[in-house]
């Protein structure tokens, strides 16, 4: 075995390393750059958002193009984006996965708002991020939804992302498997997802000699923090098979669920499209900015 030294670049990730300051720092410039260059968007005007906050995704709905190079350009399109995503770009997250739940209607209006978050990229190539070795051990997990935030078919949104020594490893957002019929119930599905989440995410840190106590879950409907912990509620009576599971979860101090305020949680950046001043608060915090 032969030692390469540093790591400065793996599948198409670029790694900076500063053992002096106790810092790791990944992006994706390069990969970006290259994305940009293919559809002819280097020079573009740097857009602030991915996707406006006020964006009507019904309109996807009315508009499907005949031609088969649109669906394949916006296919392409988005799975380079996803890339991204997976990488070191969890700003992109929400964006991307909105917008591909449109590929089998894929239209000009698709086409033209996935290129509008090339121009957020353009003007974000730098963005990084920042795995510092001071920070606290806590695993701390933030969990939010979207109730009903799919035109298609009404179901909510799911998102979260979890942080280790301050730096976010884990990230998500999907959408959940059934209708919800309040923001409770829609609060307490993406809360039993998220703790799938911790739960797997607590065993690799385990086996490290890494984790600390309980995993830290800040959510911000009260009532679904109250089901969490008391399932034995009318509401819920059609949640059979998942109604105890979080409670077991808490019992056995695998997970503590924590109030926090809807305008620090840092995962409604995972749910739907924000406004410029909450994405950029909640992606610097995303970044260890």
């Amino acid at each position: 075995m032969k030692d390469m030294g540093k790591v400065s670049k793996y599948l198409g990730i670029h790694v900076k390393q500063d053992l002096d300051a106790g810092t790791v720092m990944i992006n994706q410039r390069d990969y970006l750059r290259n994305v940009l260059a293919s559809y002819d968007m280097l020079e573009c005007k740097p857009a602030r958002l991915p996707v406006d906050k006020n964006f009507t995704f019904s309109l996807l709905l009315r508009d499907k193009s005949e031609n088969q190079e649109i669906e394949s350009d916006c296919r392409k399109l988005i799975g380079s984006l996803l890339y991204a995503v997976v990488g070191s770009r969890p700003d992109l997250f929400v964006s991307v996965s909105m917008l591909s739940r449109f590929q089998n209607c894929a239209s000009k209006l698709l086409f033209e708002t996935l290129k509008n978050i090339l121009n957020y990229v353009k003007g974000t190539l730098d963005l990084s991020l920042v795995y510092r070795r001071d920070g606290d051990e806590q695993v701390i997990g933030s969990v939010d939804s979207d109730i009903g935030g799919d035109p298609s078919d009404g179901k909510s949104t799911t998102g979260f992302v979890f942080k280790v020594f301050d730096s976010a490893v884990m990230w998500g957002s999907r959408k959940q498997p059934t209708v919800s019929k309040s923001s409770a119930e829609a609060g307490y599905i993406a809360l039993c997802i998220a703790t799938s989440e911790a739960r797997w995410l607590r065993n690799i840190l385990t086996n490290l000699d890494l984790l600390l106590g309980p995993v830290q879950m800040f959510e911000d409907n009260q009532s679904a923090i109250k089901i969490a912990k008391n399932p034995e509620v009318r509401k819920i009576k059609h949640l059979d098979l998942t109604k105890f599971f979080i409670k077991d979860v808490i019992d056995q101090r695998l997970i503590e669920v924590v109030y926090v305020p809807t305008n620090d949680q840092v995962a409604d950046m995972f749910t739907k499209c924000l406004g410029n001043n909450l994405f950029a608060k909640f992606r610097d915090i995303v970044f260890n900015k």
